[in-house]
């Protein structure tokens, strides 16, 4: 028995329809970017400084915390003080009391010897109050800080006198370590 003709024509448009479908999707699937290898990191976690917990990720499988910052505090200090007008920093008090010594030499004059400045001063902090006397570069140690008058204001000159109230005395307060 013999097909009819409009069975081969419907099985013709058949095979036609199919190979037509096969033809897109080939074209389809080989025409998609390729999915990058695809990393699957452990599932434990680590905690972090501050105090949170992170799980591993990105391709290295690496934990990640979060950067923190922290204010730091200075450990040296740079201030100003005057005869009965303190300055005040990481804790200390520096209160000048009187010039004891100005025997530098004057600018406008050349000298010998450079002469010497010395200043009693009430230093007060958590740790109690001293009175102590300060000349130019040389370190006074407290329980917590060292103290180093750097320098003093004005500069002197021949036939002028400095008046108590005019000095300027320049102060380092260092945190001991």
């Amino acid at each position: 028995m013999r097909m009819p003709l409009w069975l081969w024509s419907l099985t013709g448009v058949a095979i036609i329809a199919v190979a037509l479908y096969a033809a897109v999707l080939a074209g389809w699937v080989f025409s998609t970017p390729p999915v990058p290898d695809s990393v699957f990191c452990t599932q434990d976690a680590m905690q972090c400084p501050d105090g949170s917990y992170v799980g591993r990720t990105g391709p290295n499988c690496e934990f990640v915390c979060p950067v923190t910052t922290t204010p730091t505090t200075p450990t040296q200090v740079t201030v100003e003080a005057q005869i009965g007008k303190s300055a005040t920093a990481l804790g200390v008090d520096i209160l000048p009391l009187e010039v004891v010594e100005d025997s530098r030499c004057p600018v406008d004059v050349q000298c010998v010897w450079a002469g010497r400045v010395s200043v009693s001063v009430r230093i007060h902090s958590a740790m109690g109050e001293s009175t102590m006397t300060f000349t130019p570069g040389t370190p006074v140690t407290t329980e917590a800080q060292t103290i180093t008058l750097l320098d003093v204001k004005p500069s002197p000159y021949a036939g002028v006198t400095i008046k108590q109230s005019q000095y300027v005395f320049i102060f380092q307060i260092e945190k001991r370590k």
